[in-house]
């Protein structure tokens, strides 16, 4: 039976929360994309980096596309500051796959040079004997232009893992400890951002009277339906940040947070840690949706798999309009042709030269640059210069190479392939040690907290 103050949820058998002081000292916000709020979830590792669907960001040619004006807006949980900052930096986990969604992560971060004021907890599982109680949320934001907050919506659940969570979902079947699933959406918290459900944007691990944040959501599954404006079946699932805390922090370059109550295992700390990999989504059994679920609403389309569905419509558009401006050109041209055919010729023979020879002059100067280029690169390539130091150590006695080159053995910087690394070797963390006390700290690390409610840092001055 549900405890006094809750009601039971029609989804999911989750029971809604009418309090909101579980989330009372974890700091939470929402991404604002051109002043406009955002579904997407934000698992904040502090006052300056966050970590988000990758799907919640615009792509223009396989990058971020920076046109784009991106807010983060923090809650007043925990110390009763709201904060909002422009979004300057994004960081893609490098084996982010747009197609099935596999390491649907990026690390954002704002605020830059400020100190660390506070810092969230992420939770940490012990296995699969380790279930406690998720909180799943939904953050209200009133008034994006005055960062006006309303009453967090709260639903509190177990971890579900039934036989529709694998049968709609490949990528969760092939990576269950990476994801959490749930069958639970609900109405838009504000009315007019979508006319469609929405998933929660965050979960929690609630233990011991404390809330852990444990994911954001990634994606959903939907059978029987295109959206989740009309369905018959549907699957959401959320990103475990402790899969990806050593990305993080390797992107952040600083100590990350995470909790885990028996103080018997710690996070992953390979950075390149990657999902193992699906063919491809279940197109014939369902469909999947991600991304900004307002976003779609405000562009007068159903849900879809963010900005890439929007840049597809775009382009379907300028085709058909294209291709009718052509037809009426060619109408044109055709009957010039009847009159003046050799002079037409003519024009068509030496338009094309021009063209081919353009084509050969800037086909040249390019060969030319990469040439270059690649003379540089290889000069100053790291991994030549590591073999090159290691081949003297070996034919010259006594010698050794420089404590800095790279190590074989090293998993945090060893690739698969001869590409420098997503980020300097600098900020490529060492393997975490386990501590030996509970509250000791490892510099540019991770931090395993005393299991005490008294868990959060006092605000600088």
């Amino acid at each position: 039976m549900p405890a006094s103050g809750m009601t039971v949820s029609p989804a999911g058998g989750l029971v809604t929360r009418q309090s909101t002081q579980y989330l009372s000292k974890v700091k939470g916000g929402m991404l604002v994309k051109d002043g406009k709020a955002t579904s997407c979830g934000v698992g904040f590792l502090d006052n300056m980096a966050a970590m988000i669907s990758a799907t919640c960001l615009d792509m223009k040619n396989g990058a971020v596309d920076k046109s784009v004006k991106y807010e983060i807006l923090i809650d007043d949980a925990y110390n009763g500051v709201s904060e909002r900052y422009p979004v300057t930096d994004f960081k893609l986990h490098p084996s982010f796959n747009a197609e099935t969604l596999a390491n649907n992560v990026a690390v954002i971060q704002f605020n830059k040079g400020s100190d660390v004021t506070w810092y969230n907890y992420s939770w940490q599982p012990t296995g699969k004997a380790d279930s406690p109680e998720l909180i799943y949320a939904q953050r209200v934001l009133t008034d994006v232009k005055t960062s006006t907050w309303g009453t967090v919506q709260i639903s509190q659940g177990n971890r579900m893992s039934d036989a529709a969570c694998t049968d709609l979902s490949p990528l969760y079947k092939a990576n269950p400890a990476d994801l959490i699933c749930n069958d639970a959406v609900y109405t838009a918290p504000v009315s007019g951002l979508t006319q469609c459900k929405v998933p929660s944007q965050t979960v929690y691990a609630y233990i011991g009277g404390i809330a852990f944040q444990a994911g954001f959501f990634s994606y959903a599954m939907v059978k029987g339906g295109n959206d989740l404006c009309d369905y018959k079946q549907v699957r959401t699932y959320f990103t475990l940040m402790a899969s990806y805390l050593a990305f993080a922090q390797a992107a952040v370059n600083r100590t990350v947070y995470y909790y885990e109550p028996t103080n018997t295992t710690s996070p992953q700390t390979n950075p390149f840690f990657e999902m193992d990999s699906v063919a491809g989504v279940a197109g014939s059994v369902a469909k999947m949706v991600s991304g900004d679920m307002y976003g779609s609403a405000n562009d007068g389309n159903g849900n879809s798999n963010g900005s890439s569905g929007g840049d597809g419509v775009s382009q379907t558009d300028d085709g058909k309009s294209s291709g009718k401006n052509t037809s009426s050109n060619n109408s044109s041209s055709n009957s010039g042709d009847s009159s003046s055919g050799l002079a037409t010729k003519t024009i068509i023979i030496i338009a094309v030269c021009s063209s081919l020879g353009s084509l050969l002059f800037g086909l040249s100067i390019f060969l030319v640059v990469w040439c270059l280029r690649r003379k540089v690169f290889r000069a100053r390539d790291p991994y030549l210069e590591t073999n090159a130091q290691n081949f003297l150590a070996n034919d010259i006695g006594g010698a050794s190479p420089p404590a800095a080159s790279r190590s074989e053995d090293d998993a945090f910087i060893r690739l698969a392939t001869s590409k420098p690394p997503p980020y300097r070797a600098s900020e490529i963390p060492e393997a975490a040690p386990r501590p030996n006390q509970a509250a000791e700290i490892h510099p540019a690390g991770f931090h395993v907290p005393p299991p005490s409610k008294d868990m959060y840092p006092d605000e600088k001055a």
